[in-house]
């Protein structure tokens, strides 16, 4: 579609196929980009690599103008490609879901103000989405509606209740959704499209005009990193039951955990006496990883905060209601609460809870 093939397009949307073609067009390797004519595309793309390591895409989230466009769209556009080799270059699980997830927002946040018919051209032609135009009045005024496989895709890993299935309308194999719920849709598909750029690119050998700043982006990212080499109780991981294994391994992959999974790890851990600090280091492999957001929900579910009643964790049978139980619990002696494995098959001294 023509509205998708102006500069001001590709350097907002860099997921298109014109802005590859563009890009592309241009013959610029990485090396010449180190030539002090392209000075303004190396310092943006520095930038969104900074941006998403250290904020996550805050700056884009509260919709800051300079950080989300620069003035000049050929170094916007350029930025783009250099940035992704950049994060290619740290070699990191974390840095490279953290720069995709800090994209799509950035992308989510264009489109929340852009045409209608913009967003529909991104969402069917670039992104491969079925969508369909109605005019429905139920709850609310729908203007669209996508084909529930490409729903589940896109929305099966948001916690909100709104967004479950069983909560939304289906008619005809067809979800109604707003132009607002279709951008957030586009947000999880545009991070996908980033992490596979990404890896594409594979482990590349940075130039050597880039190489100080590779080092120390590396160099904060072991900084930062939290590992978990004995718990302040003295029991490994592998004492842990099945489910808060799976929970763990699911959370250092950067997969996304449901709220109460979230929940029921993090009680787990407290309750077999981890420190807060300890069990914050855990979430900080999340792409959206906030310590200050983090510290608090661990602080309250630990009766530091709010009603000052620590949490106990969710028996096993309310793990099997969320889906969470593994092979029903045939692996875990008939036990009805995680902390109960612990105490049967690892070495366990609980904590006396706050007051």
């Amino acid at each position: 579609m023509d509205l998708l093939l102006s500069l001001e397009m590709i350097a907002k949307y860099p997921f298109t196929k014109a802005a590859k073609e563009y890009v592309s067009s241009l013959r610029i390797d990485v090396e010449s980009l180190g030539s002090p004519e392209f000075s303004r595309i190396y310092e943006r793309a520095k930038f969104r690599v900074e941006e998403a390591l250290e904020k996550g895409g805050r700056s884009y989230e509260i919709g800051d103008a300079r950080a989300i466009m620069d003035r000049d769209l050929e170094v916007e556009l350029l930025s783009f490609p250099l940035a992704l080799f950049m994060v290619a270059a740290l070699d990191d699980d974390f840095a490279s879901r953290r720069f995709g997830l800090a994209e799509a927002i950035r992308a989510e946040t264009l489109l929340s103000n852009e045409r209608p018919e913009v967003i529909e051209a991104l969402a069917t032609e670039e992104l491969g989405l079925d969508l369909k135009k109605v005019k429905k009045r139920l709850d609310k005024d729908y203007e669209l509606a996508i084909h529930f496989t490409d729903y589940l895709k896109e929305a099966s890993k948001f916690n909100a209740k709104e967004w479950k299935l069983v909560n939304r309308y289906l008619e005809n194999g067809y979800v109604y959704i707003t132009q607002r719920e279709l951008a957030r849709l586009m947000r999880s598909s545009i991070e996908r499209y980033v992490l596979a750029r990404i890896k594409a690119i594979g482990n590349v050998r940075p130039p050597e005009y880039m190489q100080e700043f590779i080092k120390e982006q590396k160099d904060k990212l072991l900084a930062r990193k939290y590992k978990i080499e004995k718990l302040a109780s003295g029991i490994s991981p592998d004492s842990w039951p099945p489910c808060m294994k799976a929970l763990h391994q699911s959370l250092t992959k950067g997969e996304s955990l449901s709220h109460f999974a979230n929940f029921a790890l993090a009680s787990f851990l407290l309750n077999v006496g981890m420190s807060v600090d300890d069990v914050v280091s855990v979430y900080a492999n999340r792409s959206d990883f906030d310590e200050r957001v983090a510290r608090y929900q661990i602080e309250h579910i630990a009766g530091m905060k709010g009603s000052r009643t620590k949490y106990t964790t969710p028996s096993c049978g309310t793990m099997q209601t969320h889906g969470l139980c593994i092979e029903q619990g045939r692996l875990c002696g008939g036990v009805k609460n995680p902390l109960s494995y612990v105490r049967r098959f690892g070495r366990f001294k609980p904590k006396a809870t706050n007051s």
